[in-house]
């Protein structure tokens, strides 16, 4: 089979679920999850002081964030936009959309919310290699993880995230994005007729929307083009007062750090293990984004 479309968009099943057709199921409680929809499930809000919130993954047939601070209003240029689309739109749930009205949405940021799929039938995969296939648009701040995960136990438990912004050309670039998910997924799993998988949101600002989600038989696919979302770039000491180091680099990246303000005060090229000399910046919040689109936040003490 050479990438075998099994579950959504393209397979024989789940096309109109793989495509956001329908309306999700809102819940704050862990592991109630419907059977045949979305489930959108929050965690929390305020940087944890509110627990579940408000923190929703939304279908909408727009296509675009809402935020006050994005102001496009072309839909995204997926091909079954018009049915719907999953978005986190952080921007717009911490300000409803008004300028510098911080905090005063239906959900405060920083904030976590998952997108649970229904139920997905994978009997015969057991020790297969699967990936998630779908269109990914997404502008990224200071987001902590966003990331699919995969449960055989219908939800009960979930494989650690793989965060697909490092396998995408960036921030906010349109494409599709294929994410091979851990092995352990279904090696020596002999029941998988009750899988899920779910997108995470965790962080704050700006938005993430995907589309056209499929699960497929990746068996040849190229392993080497997924490592780098095994392993999260790290970055230590933190806070720190005249040097950072960044690890888990798997290729030279360029680098930009931010102030509070998004003015660049640093850039350059950067590989794995460097340490980068902040002793002459100011004392503060930093941010440090890297062209795959990872950014993380530091403090100079």
């Amino acid at each position: 089979m050479n990438s075998q479309n099994i579950w959504g968009v393209g397979a024989p099943v789940g096309i109109p679920e793989g495509e956001f057709s329908t309306n999700f199921t809102e819940t704050g409680t862990t592991g109630n999850y419907s059977v045949t929809n979305w489930t959108a499930l929050s965690i929390s809000q305020s940087g944890g002081a509110t627990m579940p919130g408000a923190a929703y993954w939304k279908r909408n047939t727009l296509g675009y964030s809402q935020g006050a601070y994005w102001g496009e209003t072309t839909p995204i240029s997926s091909s079954s936009q018009a049915n719907g689309v999953a978005i986190f739109d952080s921007d717009f749930m911490d300000n409803g959309g008004t300028p510098n009205a911080f905090g005063t949405g239906t959900s405060p940021s920083p904030h976590k919310g998952e997108l649970i799929s229904p139920r997905i039938d994978l009997s015969g995969y057991t020790d297969t290699p699967l990936a998630v296939k779908f269109y990914s648009h997404f502008r990224n701040f200071q987001t902590s993880v966003l990331g699919v995960s995969f449960s055989s136990d219908d939800g009960a438990t979930w494989r650690t995230p793989v965060d697909y912004r490092s396998l995408t050309s960036g921030t906010p670039t349109q494409e599709f994005v294929t994410v091979l998910l851990p092995a352990s997924s279904t090696q020596g799993v002999a029941n998988l007729s009750q899988c899920r998988i779910k997108f995470i949101f965790d962080g704050d600002y700006y938005f993430a929307i995907i589309d056209d989600v499929t699960v497929l038989d990746g068996t040849n696919l190229s392993t080497t083009d997924f490592d780098v979302s095994e392993k999260e770039i790290t970055l230590y000491p933190n806070p720190s007062k005249d040097l950072i180091q960044i690890s888990n680099l798997v290729t030279n990246e360029n680098y930009s750090i931010l102030n509070i303000l998004s003015e660049a005060v640093k850039k350059g090229v950067i590989s794995d293990n460097q340490k980068i000399d902040i002793s002459k910046f100011e004392n503060g919040i930093y941010f440090i984004k890297f062209e795959n689109g990872k950014t993380l936040k530091f403090i100079k003490n």
